[in-house]
């Protein structure tokens, strides 16, 4: 016998390849890694999450200008409550001021921002219906918010004021000034 003689055991019919547990083992390994390649790739791809700014310095230079806004609001003890109607798609709110000088504006812009995603965001002008009483149908809101914490903000380009809905089931969120 030659140094390729095979060996009397390993010689007749043997398991096939794909019945040794070794094989699965080496195939395995760099299956999972291109497997959970693709879910990496498309996980990152639906969910974008935006952080970075474009705009980082415009941003950076308009909070001083929030900060005085949200000031004038407490100077004028503004306070807001705001109530979503998802049966009605309707928006709510009412603006009290404990400055007798103050004379609510013809319109205020709501912002509803979703508190993970950017893309959720909902901004409307609400107009004014007399006594500090603001109205406005959302047909974004109709069946209610997406799930998440939203937070609200009420301004015009002299003040502004802040709230937060815990979770998209509440429905009234009090909103009052709130420097930064």
């Amino acid at each position: 016998m030659g140094a390729w003689a095979m060996s009397p055991r390993s010689q007749g019919p043997g398991r096939p390849w794909y019945r040794e547990p070794l094989v699965w083992l080496v195939l395995g390994i760099p299956a999972s890694a291109v497997v959970m390649g693709v879910v990496m790739l498309v996980l990152s791809v639906e969910s974008y999450d935006g952080l970075v700014a474009d705009d980082y310095y415009r941003r950076g230079l308009e909070i001083n200008r929030a900060v005085e806004r949200a000031r004038a609001a407490a100077t004028l003890g503004l306070e807001a409550r705001v109530e979503i109607d998802p049966g009605s798609a309707t928006v709510r709110a009412t603006l009290t001021a404990t400055d007798p000088r103050f004379q609510p504006p013809d319109t205020v812009a709501l912002r509803l921002s979703h508190a993970t995603r950017a893309a959720r965001d909902i901004v409307v002008d609400l107009t004014h219906g007399g006594g500090g009483r603001y109205v406005q149908r959302l047909p974004e809101l109709d069946g209610g918010l997406p799930s998440g914490r939203w937070y609200l903000r009420l301004e015009t380009d002299a003040w502004r004021v802040d709230g937060a809905l815990p979770d998209a089931s509440a429905r009234v969120a009090r909103l009052l000034p709130e420097p930064g």
